[in-house]
């Protein structure tokens, strides 16, 4: 029984859309190590995300700039989830901001708390 040109050809698609996957994952680099702070204003917040080895994952708080690496020697002062400001100055380019990081982290443990009081749901 002979197929049709559709049926011959279905099983391509999901090969096709697999070898677009994979090459979208090989593409990705890695964020380049930024050596020395860029210039910023003087209240620029950020958190950090994660350290990875000798490199910490700066994400802004703005939701408009990109996520940026710098190495971990500048921050020896903070851990992941910190909130810290560029100051600007290259012997000491970022500080930690207490305030803030002690803002989000009750928000943060509020919104559990409030996750955790509601009711299982009725199955």
């Amino acid at each position: 029984m002979r197929q049709s040109l559709y049926r011959q050809c279905l099983w391509r698609l999901p090969v096709a859309l697999l070898c677009l996957t994979l090459m979208g994952c090989a593409v990705r680099q890695p964020p380049k190590v930024q050596p020395e702070p860029t210039i910023a204003s003087t209240r620029d917040l950020y958190t950090i995300d994660r350290i990875e080895e000798h490199i910490a994952i700066l994400v802004p708080r703005d939701q408009r700039g990109e996520p940026m690496a710098i190495p971990c020697k500048l921050l020896l002062f903070a851990q992941e989830g910190d909130i810290i400001y560029a100051t600007g100055d290259p012997a000491c380019p970022y500080m930690l901001d207490q305030d803030e990081t002690t803002r989000v982290q009750g928000d943060i443990d509020r919104l559990l708390a409030r996750l955790q009081e509601r009711p299982e749901p009725v199955k």
